[in-house]
């Protein structure tokens, strides 16, 4: 309608405007979807591949900032990835309800005593291998 009119241009006021962005605004519009995307694990599969491409990031300035004297704060990854990893944690928490209703606790307290025994276990060899092998 506007190419018909010549290079002038619709004032707001003006009754071809409305029937101008009426008639774009009611168009048939294509399937925009994309099927990559609504396929069962995409969005996790991207999701978990974004984050750990962040992982490295944040390993390096925090190894930095641990081993450099001269470093006195942290990198800006690192505290984008703290909080993109506590946003997802809510959001877990949020959304899986259901899923945590059904958790069997004594699977969840069997895991915390392996992963707080092989922590004790890593530290005494740190701690006493050392004395052992010098």
């Amino acid at each position: 309608m506007a190419s018909a009119m010549g290079c002038t241009t619709l004032r707001k006021d003006d009754v071809n405007y409305r029937l101008h962005f009426r008639m774009i605004n009611e168009q048939q519009v294509e399937d925009i979807t994309i099927e990559f995307f609504y396929r069962p694990h995409t969005i996790t599969l991207l999701t978990f591949t974004i984050v750990s491409l962040m992982y490295f990031a944040f390993t390096r300035q925090y190894y930095a900032y641990l081993t450099d004297t001269q470093c006195k704060r942290v990198g800006t990854q690192c505290w984008v990835f703290g909080a993109i990893a506590f946003l997802e944690a809510l959001a877990c928490i949020k959304f899986g309800q259901d899923l945590f209703s059904k958790t069997q606790i004594l699977y969840v307290i069997l895991w915390l005593l392996c992963v707080v025994s092989m922590l004790f276990l890593s530290l005494l060899y740190s701690i006493c291998g050392k004395s052992l092998t010098s």
